[in-house]
C-alpha cells in the first residue's frame, strides 16, 4: 500500500513539473511578416507562397506607375501669306505681323511681270496684287496638274508646278498663279486653313 502512494505521489509530481516546461521552439516561433525592400529602381514586395510548408518566398515586382503620355504637338497654322513679286519667294506666318516667317519657299509669279485689275480676266498672263483670302483647298486640281491647289480669286491659285518647271522657280514663269516645288506646296496646303489672310505684292 505504502509503495503504491510512492509511486504515485511521483508519478503526481511528474505531471505537475511537466506542465511548467516550454514546448520546444520551431520556425514559426519567430516568423514575421514579409517585408518591403527595394533593389536599384524597383521595388520588390517578398510573398508568401500560399499552400507551401515552412516559409517560402517569391518576388513579385511592383508595376511602375504609368507614364504620362505626351499629347501631339498640334502643328503650326498659317494664317498670313505674303508673296513678293520682286523677290520670287513666297514667306507663310503665323499671323500678320510677325518678322519671322515659319517658313520661306521660291516661288515662281506670272512671266510677264503684268499686275493687273482683279476685274480683268483676258488672255494675257498677268498677277493680281493686294490682299485675299485662301477660300477653298484642292489636293488634286485640274486632274492633278495642280496639285495642293490653295485657291484666292478667279482662276488663281498658289499649287505645286511640274517637275519640268521645277527649275524655273525663283524666276517668274508661271500663267499667273503662284508655283512652288511639290514639297513646299504640300507643306503650305497642310499647314494652312481656308480663311488664311494673302498678300501679293
Amino acid at each position: 500500500m505504502r509503495r503504491t502512494q510512492v509511486v504515485l505521489a511521483f508519478f503526481l509530481a511528474g505531471l505537475l513539473c511537466g506542465c511548467q516546461q516550454q514546448p520546444p521552439r520551431s520556425v514559426f516561433d519567430t516568423w514575421q511578416p514579409p517585408q518591403t525592400s527595394t533593389a536599384g529602381s524597383k521595388s520588390e514586395q517578398l510573398a508568401l507562397s500560399p499552400g507551401s510548408f515552412g516559409v517560402e518566398y517569391k518576388k513579385s515586382v511592383v508595376p511602375a506607375p504609368p507614364k504620362t503620355r505626351v499629347k501631339n504637338q498640334p502643328k503650326p497654322e498659317v494664317g498670313y501669306i505674303r508673296v513678293v513679286i520682286a523677290d520670287q519667294r513666297l514667306y507663310a506666318y503665323v499671323r500678320p505681323g510677325e518678322e519671322t516667317p515659319l517658313k520661306t519657299f521660291e516661288c515662281s509669279t506670272a512671266a510677264s511681270g503684268l499686275a493687273m485689275p482683279l476685274e480683268y480676266n483676258g488672255n494675257i498672263t498677268h498677277n493680281h496684287t493686294g490682299g485675299f483670302i485662301i477660300d477653298s483647298k484642292d489636293i488634286n486640281h485640274n486632274a492633278g496638274k495642280m496639285p495642293f491647289s490653295l485657291h484666292y480669286w478667279s482662276g488663281h491659285y498658289i499649287h505645286a508646278t511640274e517637275p519640268r518647271f521645277e527649275k524655273l522657280l525663283g524666276t517668274p514663269a508661271s500663267q499667273g498663279c503662284v508655283r512652288l516645288r511639290l514639297a513646299d506646296a504640300k507643306w503650305l496646303f497642310d499647314h494652312t486653313p481656308e480663311g488664311c489672310q494673302l498678300i501679293i505684292e
